[in-house]
């Protein structure tokens, strides 16, 4: 029988130290109520005469994007550093963010983060931000087989 498990109980972790960075600069997001991801394709669309019309098709790419929304914890490592991102560009704005599924498999993405609101809403303070993938992301299966990378 296949095994659910919880998103809360999903370890994400992003380096303070940018991309490639020691793993013990890896901290916890405290505050994230809720995770989404996503893949897009890119697609290439040729019409040739056989097709009588119609579209052929061919995924020529992919790109993975995590979104990510909570509430702004001041004093925690790893939420300070996603806000303080939202008044960064370039390569300042590059990391590295890995997800520790309770199935054991593991997720690691080297990402650009964009900042979407960094303390905005009518009650608690809020956090939600985007990484982006940029370049190939590592996923490991519960078996430890590398799926992707």
């Amino acid at each position: 029988m296949a095994k659910v498990y919880n998103a809360k109980d999903v370890d994400i972790r992003i380096s303070t130290n940018g991309r490639g960075a020691n793993p013990t600069s890896f901290v916890s997001i405290k505050g994230i109520e809720s995770m989404a991801i996503g893949v897009d394709n890119g697609l290439t669309s040729w019409h040739p005469f056989e097709a009588k019309g119609w579209a052929r098709r061919m995924v020529t790419s992919k790109g993975l994007g995590i979104s990510f929304s909570g509430k702004r914890v001041s004093g925690c490592e790893g939420n300070d550093y996603i806000a303080s991102l939202a008044y960064k560009t370039g390569v300042d704005c590059e990391t590295t963010i890995t997800l520790h599924f309770p199935d054991e498999s593991t997720l690691i993405l080297d990402c650009v983060v964009d900042v979407g609101n960094v303390g905005g809403g009518s009650d608690v303070a809020e956090l939600s931000f985007d990484c982006m993938s940029d370049g190939v992301p590592f996923y490991t299966d519960l078996n430890g087989d590398v799926v992707v990378g």
